[in-house]
């Protein structure tokens, strides 16, 4: 299965930064949103007007993210239409063969660079998805990022061998990625990781976790765990923001956060941005870097 990387801006794939002057100096606010089927305008699944993608925009501009993890976006052309109501900010996707693909967005200033997908995610080939490994540095704060969308368990899964396979598919997951960071952090001098993305799963859930190699990991933080979902205030978060031991240094005290535009909408355009919110988490990008 081959995967390409494509960028809006036209900075090519190693590295890109411009003037900083639009995010606060000391402060990096990181964020993720799964934008429930966004898509290009072309037999979507979720049709959106112009007017929904302006909406999206406006929330992602309004939500204080310096750079966003993005989930379920179907290709480079339905991110356009979003990034085209706010041009301060670079994006591009991770291009799969489903509809459903992770990407990024930025705001001058970051630098991004050594963009790779990470295939190990997917255990399940038409199931699962790649990871979006990448390296990110702006001021005094670099740090390794990795956006993932681990499998859902949902009402597409219509018999118990579904579901079940679902758990076990995430589960492995999960895992990778606890040994994806355990090993880089244990054996290179970077010790500042961030992995965030819709993880279908969240700590404290009784039956059937996923997440307990992530939550039984002493050298990571789950900065999100306790937040509540947006549709429904009964439902935990799925959307995580999870970071090691050394990235915890940097995170301002109570900073994260769930950008709930759906008190601001009425129903039926709040349903056109997604089922998901933005959650945020603010980082210091003065403290002089560690490694």
């Amino acid at each position: 299965m081959r995967y390409l990387i494509f960028l809006l801006a036209a900075c090519g794939l190693v590295s890109c930064s411009e003037d900083s002057s639009s995010i606060e100096q000391d402060n990096l606010n990181i964020g993720t949103f799964n934008i429930q089927w966004l898509g290009d305008g072309i037999e979507d699944i979720v049709h959106r007007e112009n007017s929904d993608y302006e909406r999206i925009a406006e929330v992602i501009e309004d939500c204080g993210a310096d750079i966003m993890a993005l989930q379920e976006i179907e290709n480079q052309a339905a991110l356009t239409k979003v990034l085209g109501f706010i041009p301060e900010y670079s994006g591009f996707v991770l291009g799969g063969e489903a509809g459903q693909n992770v990407g990024l967005i930025y705001k001058p200033g970051i630098e991004v660079s050594n963009i790779e997908s990470l295939p190990q995610l997917i255990v399940k080939p038409g199931k699962t998805r790649a990871g979006l490994d990448l390296n990110v540095k702006f001021g005094e704060f670099d740090f390794r990022m990795l956006v993932v969308h681990l499998k859902s368990t949902s009402r597409y899964d219509s018999t118990d061998e579904m579901r079940e396979n679902s758990i076990i598919w995430r589960r492995q997951q999960v895992d990778f990625i606890n040994y994806w960071v355990d090993s880089l952090v244990s054996n290179s001098e970077e010790k500042d990781y961030i992995i965030l993305g819709d993880f279908n799963d969240y700590p404290g859930k009784l039956n059937n976790s996923t997440m307990d190699s992530l939550i039984n990991n002493s050298g990571l933080e789950i900065l999100s765990s306790g937040l509540k979902s947006c549709k429904d205030k009964n439902w935990n978060s799925i959307d995580h923001i999870i970071v090691t031991e050394s990235a915890a240094g940097r995170y301002k005290p109570k900073s994260v956060r769930m950008w709930n535009f759906r008190s601001a909408y009425p129903d039926e355009e709040a349903d056109k941005i997604s089922d998901h919110c933005p959650v945020i988490a603010g980082f210091d990008a003065t403290a002089k870097d560690n490694d």
